[in-house]
């Protein structure tokens, strides 16, 4: 989900936050935020993230212990 929903617009506008399995549990936190409390990522109308998908993402956040 990182890789094709993510980083294809990270790696053009923000390359410092480009996902990995080496660094996404660091980035756990911020995703968090972003994609469920403030609601800002996806950004833009062309790419969405499906139920299944928001499903996936939230589940892996949850064993991070990121609360």
């Amino acid at each position: 989900i990182l890789q094709a929903k993510c980083n294809v617009c990270h790696v053009k506008k923000n390359p410092s936050r480009v996902f990995t399995r080496e660094n996404m549990d660091q980035f756990a936190k911020k995703i968090h935020k972003q994609v469920f409390v403030f609601k800002r990522m996806p950004k833009g109308k062309t790419i969405r993230l499906t139920d299944q998908e928001y499903a996936t993402l939230k589940d892996w956040l949850n064993t991070q212990n990121i609360h």
